[in-house]
Formats: structure tokens, C-alpha cells, sequence
């Protein structure tokens, strides 16, 4: 999934306060002429830019020579996708979608209707890019997927327990009363809990894993490591995965953990089993084993567990100069503690795979830090990541913090 699409709704956001400014001040007619003028605009920008997309990808086709950069832009997806989240505030503020959306009753009071209003766009338009019969379209889609499940199941929520203040314009906080606020905290909390507890065998499901006893390439040398896997991943914790072939065409050695309501999944992507020996795939399982026994996926929550709490209290509390500098102050903090916990859980999980192959893989101290050493570098040279991410420090953070760790 490329980062590209969790630029989608902030994209979209934007186009509300732009409409207010701009097109909002001249007031919007809400008859039913103006809305499907208003939705037919919409359509035929977003056709207008299939057809450019279309029509490169044809010349390009066709024509032997060197095409021009505009002609090579237009004809890369990629490229169309990041040029949709540039132009979505425009045209969405030019088609008055905020205003036609404020229009309908659903829209204003519903997490659902909302999220659909800001998504819908997007969705039309990165369906018929892609091809809506593509498996790899649904791993696109997973943002758009995981914040509407949340509004659905908050409204949902919301009904049970008759929430009737919720029922107004939702960004009209001033009307929320205390105890509505903290209430809908929670359902979000627990949403978002749920949520991720699916999530996980949705993208197992889009980028087209299967178990290695049903795959058709290299059927006995996958089969060989994934008894060998199981046998060791055994003797540490009881429940065993299921291993499944992650196909990547060859593009990235890497294997995942996936947790969700179901059994654990191991990920290890085709070429890591292409190049990478057994004994050095196991200490990597062994990394992955030890984001399970540390609880790693709880750790990686926290920072958003604490920050909404932390907001609604601010909202319910503060006012002022005080409330704006604790938002902004919270906003700065969230993505600092989650990049600070996703790298903290690295390096433990360092620390446990070596202490856990001296243990169960007959290795000594040295021999197991020697040989962990050469599988993180030849891990990160093998996919050619050289600097640190969001989610993993570089190779040299990794190697000195467990080297100090031990």
C-alpha cells in the first residue's frame, strides 16, 4: 500500500474550510437542479482526468519514440494519484460538494454519512484508475475501509445508547455536552480496537497470501521452512502460526506477524524464501516471534489510547489560548510517541530474537550476535533502505541499541 493513499483524507478535508472561504460566502443554492449540476461537475472533472490518464497510456502504446514528461505523467497511476490528492480540494470546492453534502440530513449528523461524503470521490475515482476487479485495488482501499467501519460501528453505538445530542451537526462541538463527549470517546476507542482486530486478515486477504503447502512454486523447499519454523516457533509459544506465501513479484524480502480476531498469520514474502538460508530466515522469525511474547502491538497503541482521551479532556476542560496550545502541543507529542514506540518495540524485539536463539538454537553469545548482525544488514541491503522510517530506525540505530542492550 503506498503512503500515498493516507494522504486521502486530509486531502479531502481541506476542501471544507476552502469552501467556506471562498465559495461558501457567496451561499449555496440546495435545490435539486443546483445538487445534480453540483455532482455533474464532479463526475466529469473525474472523467476528464481518466481520459487523460487513458489516453497517455495509448499514445504511449503506440508511439515508438520517446514520449514527452507530461505524457509519461499522465500515463503513470502513481503519478494520477498524487495529482488527485493536489487538485480533490479544488474540485470538490468548485463542484460545492461541501455545501451539496451540509444539504443532506444524513451527512450532517452521521460518522458514516460524513465519512462517505469526504471519501466518495476518491472512491469513484481510484476504482476506475485501478480497475475495480483488481485484488491489489482493496489494499488501496484499506484506509477508506478501516475509517468507515469505525463510523459505522460508532453510529452504531450511538443508536443503541441514544445519543440524541450527536444527532446534530457533529462539528458543532459547543452544542456536545460533557458526558456525550466522553461517550463518544469511548465508542471510538472501542471501534478503532475492533477495527484493528479485522483489519489485519483484510490485508492478508488483498495482497494475495496463501498458506506454503498450497503453493505452487518451490513446493518442498517452502514446505521444509515452514515445518522447520513451526518446530521452533513451538518449543517458545504455544500457539502456532499458520505460514503463507507472501507474493511480491521478488520486489522485498520481509516477513510480518499478523494478529487479528483469528489465527496468527506468518507473512514471509517470496524473496525472502528466494535468497535468503533457512537458519537466516528462523532469526528472523525469531524477531517476529519477539513482538508477540513483548506484546508489541499494544505498545504501538498507546500513543493514540492516551492522545484522544487527552484531547476530549482538553475540549471539556480548557478554553482559550491555554485549549489551542494543548492541541497544538498533543499534535506535536502523537506522531513523536508513536514513531518513538514503533522503534523502541524494534529494538526490544532485537534483543529478545538473539537472547531467544543463544537459547533454543544452540548458538553461543557471540555466534548469535555475529550471525544476527549479518541478517539485519543483509536484510536492509537486500530491500536498499538506508535511512530510518517512521515505524524502523536504520540499520546502524538497530545494530548499536541491542549491541548496548546485551
Amino acid at each position: 500500500m503506498s503512503f500515498v493513499h493516507l494522504a486521502l483524507l486530509p486531502s479531502a478535508l481541506l476542501a471544507w474550510p476552502v469552501y467556506n472561504r471562498w465559495a461558501g460566502s457567496t451561499g449555496f443554492d440546495h435545490s435539486m437542479m443546483n445538487s445534480i449540476e453540483s455532482c455533474a461537475s464532479l463526475a466529469v472533472a473525474i472523467i476528464a482526468l481518466l481520459a487523460m490518464h487513458r489516453s497517455a497510456r495509448v499514445w504511449i502504446a503506440r508511439d515508438q519514440e520517446q514520449p514527452s514528461w507530461l505524457i509519461r505523467c499522465l500515463a503513470n497511476r502513481s503519478m494520477m494519484e498524487r495529482a488527485w490528492i493536489v487538485l480533490q480540494p479544488l474540485l470538490l470546492t468548485f463542484a460545492c460538494w461541501p455545501g451539496l453534502t451540509a444539504s443532506v440530513s444524513i451527512f450532517k449528523s452521521s460518522l458514516t454519512g460524513q465519512s462517505l461524503s469526504l471519501l466518495l470521490p476518491s472512491l469513484l475515482f481510484l476504482g476506475c484508475l485501478h480497475g475495480w476487479r483488481r485484488r491489489s485495488l482493496w489494499m488501496t482501499f484499506t484506509p477508506i475501509l478501516l475509517m468507515t467501519s469505525m463510523a459505522i460501528l460508532c453510529d452504531a453505538v450511538r443508536w443503541m445508547m441514544s445519543l440524541s445530542e450527536l444527532h446534530q451537526d457533529l462539528w458543532s462541538l459547543t452544542t456536545v455536552s460533557t458526558t456525550t463527549l466522553w461517550s463518544t470517546v469511548a465508542i471510538v476507542l472501542v471501534a478503532s480496537m475492533l477495527s484493528s482486530m479485522l483489519l489485519p486478515n483484510w490485508i492478508v486477504w488483498c495482497i494475495g497470501a496463501e498458506p506454503i503447502e498450497d503453493s505452487t512454486s518451490d513446493h518442498s523447499a517452502n514446505n521444509e521452512i515452514a515445518q522447520r519454523i513451526l518446530k521452533l516457533w513451538s518449543e517458545i509459544h504455544p500457539a502456532c502460526p499458520s505460514v503463507h506465501l507472501w507474493p511480491t513479484n521478488c520486489r522485498m524480502s520481509n516477513a510480518v506477524i499478523v494478529v487479528g480476531l483469528f489465527r496468527r498469520k506468518l507473512l514471509l514474502t517470496d524473496r525472502l524464501l528466494l535468497r535468503f538460508t533457512h537458519s537466516e530466515i528462523e532469526l528472523i522469525v525469531l524477531h517476529e516471534l519477539s513482538h508477540c511474547l513483548g506484546h508489541h502491538g499494544l505498545v504501538r497503541m498507546l500513543p493514540t489510547l492516551l492522545t484522544i482521551p487527552l484531547l476530549a479532556w482538553a475540549m471539556t476542560s480548557l478554553t482559550g489560548t491555554v485549549l489551542v496550545a494543548t492541541c497544538i502541543s498533543l499534535a506535536v507529542a502523537f506522531p513523536i510517541a508513536l514513531v518513538a514506540s514503533c522503534w523502541w518495540t524494534e529494538w526490544d524485539a532485537d534483543r529478545r530474537a538473539i537472547r531467544l536463539a543463544i537459547k533454543h538454537c544452540g548458538l553461543s553469545r557471540a555466534e548469535a550476535i555475529d550471525q544476527y548482525i549479518e541478517v539485519i544488514q543483509k536484510l536492509y541491503r537486500d530491500n536498499r533502505i538506508q535511512r530510518s522510517s517512521w515505524t524502523h530506525p536504520s540499520c546502524q540505530q538497530r545494530l548499536a541499541a541491542f549491541q548496548n542492550g546485551l
